[in-house]
């Protein structure tokens, strides 16, 4: 492994270690689904992940529905990680390189696998000493933003109707492998 430069650096590797662990964990279906729901409770900015996916619709959604929103977004993202799981199991992580964006960190790093290495570009948020990850690219796309278009789309065909979106979200256990 790597010696990690900074703070940013040292909590990808950190999660990406917990990530990997679990994906080589042999559970599945909701086991593997509430131990990723505490990771990214632990390592992610989950709250602003969500916010930031309702795009022009954030300003829009009732105070009444956030909590529940909050809570469904963690466990849409964590059926994505449990649907990619096997994407996870390497053996190791590579930081590539890390330059600072403004209030972020961007993270370029590979994970190690049997054969071969898969890119994942973290977008790291750091106050002081505490540091939350806000996105990740895999495969070439960055999570939040294809949340973004999934969830605003939803809500432009459904005429801004949230109770829609916290429909499909409450639906992530239908395409979650068992």
């Amino acid at each position: 492994m790597v010696q990690a430069q900074s703070g940013a650096e040292r909590h990808v590797i950190k999660i990406a270690n917990d990530v990997m662990q679990l994906a080589r964990s042999g559970s599945r279906g909701s086991v593997l689904h509430g131990r990723f729901v505490r990771l990214l409770g632990r390592y992610a900015n989950m709250n602003a992940v969500a916010r930031f996916a309702l795009g022009r619709y954030s300003r829009k959604l009732p105070n009444s529905q956030k909590q529940k929103y909050y809570k469904l977004v963690k466990a849409y993202v964590a059926g994505l990680f449990v649907y990619y799981a096997d994407d996870f199991k390497g053996q190791g992580l590579e930081i590539i390189s890390s330059r600072k964006s403004g209030k972020f960190t961007i993270v370029k790093s590979q994970i190690k696998l049997g054969g071969g290495k898969k890119p994942v570009v973290w977008r790291v948020y750091s106050s002081g000493n505490s540091h939350r990850v806000t996105d990740v690219n895999i495969r070439g796309v960055w999570m939040s933003i294809q949340m973004r278009q999934k969830f605003t789309n939803l809500l432009k065909r459904n005429g801004g109707d949230f109770n829609k979106l916290m429909a499909f979200l409450s639906e992530y256990k239908n395409w979650m492998p068992a």
